[in-house]
């Protein structure tokens, strides 16, 4: 399995790190973020978020 990891700065790069602390282990799957910043395995499903607000909703409002 690859892993795409492109923008390292990027939002999906510091959201990656965050969920694979919660999960323990690396992302299941592909993240691509509002400012274009990818992460995750070139091979897997996609979650596309498409701003902060779509975030902090998946947060606290799921």
């Amino acid at each position: 399995m690859s892993t795409v990891r492109t923008a390292r700065t990027g939002a999906a790069h510091r959201l990656a790190a965050l969920v694979e602390d919660a999960l323990g282990g690396p992302l299941p799957v592909r993240l691509r973020a509002w400012d274009g910043s990818e992460t995750g395995p070139a091979d897997g499903p996609v979650v596309v978020v498409r701003s902060r607000r779509a975030l902090r909703r998946l947060l606290w409002q799921p």
